[in-house]
């Protein structure tokens, strides 16, 4: 009994000094720094008429959301004609022109826009009549489409160039532009 005692003891005077020897009474001195006021980013203005691709639209609380990449169409300058697309590289999608110009479809997310509860929405190639043609100008809703995407059809959707009116960052129309 004397040895297990002497070996617990003998444990107990070495582990005790070494947890003050862990302890230092050094004090650290800590840098608060004042919390800054957040600043809000500004977000620009986009109104107008512009062209791109449909890639979501998907619904938040009330507001439907319509991810869209838009295209944009840029000069070619002197000598770079036959190397736009390595040029270029930034871009998906490249659609070079006999002119100068070419469009192209900048590598970045979609961008997400709140549509208009009013928006008047126009699909070319949504549905057919009975001889196969497609019923041009065929007026849908913010439903509709949310179910359209939401569908395993909508992936050609996301190719075809759409024609968006937005005003403050609203989108208030979306027409569908037929290319044969």
């Amino acid at each position: 009994m004397r040895k297990s005692f002497s070996k617990f003891g003998f444990n107990i005077l070495i582990v005790i000094p070494l947890l003050f020897l862990g302890c230092k009474k050094d004090t650290k001195h800590v840098h608060v720094s004042k919390s800054e006021p957040k600043s809000t980013v500004q977000v620009p203005d986009i109104s107008g008429l512009r062209f791109g691709y449909l890639k979501n639209v998907t619904v938040r609380g009330e507001g439907y959301f319509a991810s869209i990449v838009f295209i944009e169409n840029r000069i070619k300058r002197n000598g770079q004609r036959r190397e736009s697309v390595t040029i270029f590289a930034d871009s998906l999608e490249v659609l070079e022109f006999p002119n100068e110009y070419f469009i192209s479809v900048k590598g970045k997310e979609p961008e997400q826009f709140l549509i208009d509860s009013s928006a008047a929405i126009i699909m070319q190639t949504l549905n057919r009549d009975a001889s196969g043609n497609y019923k041009f100008n065929e007026n849908v809703d913010r439903i509709k489409l949310c179910k359209l995407f939401a569908s395993s059809g909508a992936k050609r959707f996301s190719h075809i160039p759409f024609k968006f009116t937005l005003k403050h960052n609203n989108i208030i129309s979306i027409e569908e532009k037929y290319i044969p």
